[in-house]
């Protein structure tokens, strides 16, 4: 039997980044963690989540670590590259329900995986000499972990909340403006209307004057013709 080390493959997709990112794991050593995670993942049917990652662990088909290494040095990914580790891993338990459902269970593991988060279990990552920030530079920082710019987030924090507070500021008043514009019409054409309607009701009541007025001096000359025939008569 061959004492080359192998290693397993931990495959995070993520649905926000559309990226596939390899974590090469060494096997020799880390059998019972590794397949105490695979018990785990194949309790879940795997569906992609915008905003998180989702989980495949491949302890068939292992790789030797010059093919780990050679994939990691492959420069394909915008966001972040292929990675190796060689220490120990520790035993990650996702603390699965019964009554979980798959996107409750891919939420627990993002959880505790997305993003990289895999070097939080396990040490002696091989970098091929090169920065470590190459390998998980753009990953929010380690977004699930403890950050060392504390005082750089709590200042993003407030930044954050003073312009929350200026688009809701102006929010109100783009409201306001549209509440006044709508508002406006509908009094000057009620006051039209009633403008509309007075100037109706007096030339109705002018007319009906009118026309009581010329009935009573018809009236009158009827009655005084009458008259004027009976005097004569």
């Amino acid at each position: 039997m061959s004492n080359e080390n192998k290693y397993a493959i931990l495959m995070e997709t993520s649905g926000e980044h559309n990226e596939s990112w390899l974590n090469f794991i060494k096997f020799n050593g880390n059998e019972e963690a590794l397949q105490y995670i695979q018990k785990q993942l194949k309790k879940v049917e795997m569906f992609i989540i915008e905003d998180m990652s989702t989980f495949d662990l491949e302890l068939d088909s292992l790789v030797s670590e010059q093919t780990a290494r050679e994939m990691c040095q492959i420069d394909l990914n915008p966001f972040m590259s292929h990675r190796k580790f060689d220490g120990k891993l520790k035993k990650i338990n996702f603390d699965f329900s019964k009554r979980d459902k798959d996107e409750r269970m891919i939420e627990k593991v993002h959880e505790i995986l997305g993003y990289g988060d895999i070097d939080k279990y396990i040490d002696d990552e091989d970098f091929f000499g090169r920065d470590p920030d190459d390998f998980k530079s753009s990953s929010y920082s380690n977004s699930n972990s403890d950050s060392n710019s504390d005082s750089n987030s709590d200042s993003d924090e407030e930044s954050g909340s003073d312009e929350d507070i200026e688009k809701l500021r102006r929010r109100v008043e783009e409201l306001s403006k549209k509440k006044t514009h709508t508002v406006t019409p509908v009094l000057q054409n009620s006051k039209k209307s009633f403008t509309k309607a007075e100037s109706t009701k007096a030339e109705s009541t002018k007319a009906e004057s009118t026309k009581a007025e010329s009935t009573k001096v018809e009236s009158t000359k009827a009655e005084s013709t009458k008259a004027d025939l009976n005097l004569n008569s």
